[in-house]
């Protein structure tokens, strides 16, 4: 009966095998529920709600989307007496990275320039993600001595690591896809894993002060959860499994980047969760004094990879 259903559905919505659609279009080791390309914009807003290999991904990031702005409300409506503004930027980073990563896969398969645009804007929205992350960490979770010593030197280089995770991630996708795709992973890898040190550098300062014994850490086993989530995502990002030890029973529902996917959803429960628990501990750091350039930073990185972004759809439209 499963098996009859899903044939209809693939028989009404027009959805494709691996050999019917372009290399571009297709992931390593998925065969089947493939929508066709080219098709109208309403045709691909419609696929949020029939079976296809890229379904749960755009959901699980729409839920992460919707996540974060029920955070948002949360934490802002009762930290009156905390200087929010690096969480709020934070979570508006996050937010975007959410959106940006639905639609991508929702709509990638529009056509050749919009599935680059549409990665890239993705890799933008992962840089910011990274750089709203490295915010929040390094004004409200900073030991005392760690934000005096780095406070003109953090959000320089934390803001240079996300132009790099982005660019990487970029000209990756535009000049190593398809037969390069694991050479194309291990940049990306690499790319997000220097922006991810540099991010969670406050944390890791503060985790060695805790097990001195000379700084209370109440959050650190949600901080450890966090890096578990990103550390495991990573390896299911590079990995394709389980899909690579079982061709075709993992195209819909079970693959490796959906489970990527959950595990980045897990790891900002997390985060955020240590947001609250400092916060309830009294423990929160409330900075006094912001670098008044971060806030037009997160300005100029959104609106430069957007531009950048349009000029690869510019090129690839060509």
């Amino acid at each position: 009966m499963v098996c009859s259903s899903w044939i209809d559905c693939s028989a009404q919505h027009g959805i494709k095998n691996r050999h019917d659609i372009p290399p571009l279009f297709c992931e390593p080791y998925i065969v089947h529920g493939f929508r066709p390309i080219h098709q109208s914009w309403s045709y691909y807003l419609k696929s949020l709600f029939f079976a296809h290999n890229e379904l749960l991904n755009t959901w699980t990031h729409l839920l992460g989307a919707g996540y974060v702005a029920y955070d948002f409300y949360r934490f802002h409506s009762n930290m009156n007496d905390v200087n929010t503004v690096p969480l709020i930027t934070g979570f508006f980073c996050s937010f975007l990275m959410y959106l940006f990563s639905s639609g991508a896969h929702l709509f990638h398969p529009k056509s050749e320039a919009i599935h680059i645009g549409a990665f890239c804007l993705d890799y933008a929205g992962i840089a910011l993600y990274g750089y709203g992350g490295g915010l929040i960490h390094f004004y409200h979770f900073s030991s005392t001595d760690f934000y005096h010593r780095f406070e003109d030197l953090f959000c320089p280089v934390l803001c240079m690591m996300a132009w790099v995770a982005f660019l990487v991630n970029a000209l990756g996708k535009c000049k190593y896809h398809g037969h390069s795709f694991h050479f194309r992973r291990l940049t990306q890898v690499i790319a997000v894993l220097m922006l991810y040190f540099v991010l969670m550098s406050p944390i890791f300062y503060r985790m060695l002060l805790h097990l001195n014994g000379t700084l209370a850490f109440p959050s650190m086993s949600y901080h450890l959860a966090q890096m578990a989530a990103f550390f495991a995502s990573g390896i299911f990002f590079v990995s394709s499994f389980p899909q690579k030890c079982c061709r075709g029973v993992f195209d819909i529902v079970g693959a490796s980047h959906q489970i990527f996917h959950v595990l980045i959803v897990i790891m900002t429960y997390f985060q955020y969760q240590a947001v609250m628990v400092e916060y309830s501990h009294g423990t929160l750091r409330s900075p006094d004094r912001i670098s008044g350039y971060f806030g037009l930073d997160v300005v100029a990185l959104l609106c430069a990879k957007v531009g950048v972004v349009y000029l690869i759809v510019r090129r690839y439209d060509a």
